[in-house]
C-alpha cells in the first residue's frame, strides 16, 4: 500500500525526479487505460503509463506499419519490468505520469 507524502515530501521527489528522468519498474496492474508500475526509484508510488504513452508495436512483420496498442492484452502483463520516463508529477501526492515516448522539449512547431 503506498505511503501517503507531506507535500513537501512530494515536492522534494518531484525536484529528484524530473520531466524526461529514466526509471525502471515493475507492471502491477493492468487496466484497459494503461498500467501501473511500481517504481524501482520510489517503490511507495504506483506510477500510471497510459496507452497513449506506450510505443506502438507491428502485429507481423509483413502487417502495416506499426499501429498504436488497442487491447490490454497488447500492454506487457503484470509482473513485466520496463523502462519509462517521468513524463509529469500532479501537484497533489499520489500521482505520477510515465511514458514510453520520446519527447523533444525543444521542439519548434
Amino acid at each position: 500500500m503506498p505511503l501517503s507524502f507531506s507535500q513537501t515530501q512530494w515536492n522534494e521527489l518531484a525536484q529528484r525526479f524530473p520531466f524526461g528522468t529514466t526509471i525502471h519498474g515493475i507492471i502491477v496492474h493492468v487496466a484497459r487505460f494503461g498500467v501501473f508500475v511500481q517504481v524501482d526509484e520510489f517503490p511507495d508510488v504506483n506510477a500510471l503509463l497510459e496507452i497513449i504513452h506506450m510505443p506502438y508495436t507491428q502485429a507481423e512483420p509483413s502487417a502495416e506499419p506499426f499501429h498504436p496498442l488497442s487491447h490490454p492484452d497488447q500492454y506487457p502483463a503484470t509482473g513485466s519490468r520496463i523502462e519509462a520516463l517521468i513524463l509529469g508529477w500532479s501537484e497533489k501526492p499520489g500521482d505520477v505520469r510515465l511514458t514510453q515516448l520520446i519527447y523533444n522539449q525543444d521542439a519548434s512547431v
